[in-house]
């Protein structure tokens, strides 16, 4: 959002600059017109012509360098994004591998305390009997 908000402030500082300019133009050709000068006329009008079409070539440049640069950033946040879930997704394999085995060493704990229990309860009964 703020991206955007920079470039329509940068299109809408463009325009108002581009508009200066044909006023600019326009005030000269006017002041041929006055003059009733043809030559000064098709020169002027030559002149705003050929400022306007490089001003555009040059506003051209300008966006498809802008959307190359911003093609770039989404290129690399995606990339970024690609890792961090490779990365969480590892994390998690080994923290369930980790329970897995925390799991399986207490199953064994338990197997045995069960048998140390029978061997002494077997002790006993042989003392006893």
């Amino acid at each position: 959002v703020v991206l955007e908000d920079t470039h329509r402030q940068q299109f809408d500082a463009k325009r108002a600059k581009m508009d200066e300019m044909q006023k600019k133009l326009f005030a000269s050709a006017m002041g041929c017109l006055a003059q009733s000068s043809a030559r000064a006329i098709r020169r002027s009008s030559f002149v705003a012509w050929v400022d306007c079409v490089n001003e555009t070539k040059r506003l051209t440049w300008e966006r498809q360098k802008t959307s190359e640069a911003a093609v770039k950033a989404l290129t690399r946040m995606c990339a970024a994004q690609g890792a961090v879930l490779m990365r969480i997704y590892m994390n998690g394999w080994k923290d369930h591998q980790e329970g897995m085995k925390k799991e399986e060493i207490e199953a064994q704990r338990h197997r045995f305390k069960n048998m140390q229990h029978r061997m002494f309860e077997g002790a006993l009964r042989a003392m006893v009997g």
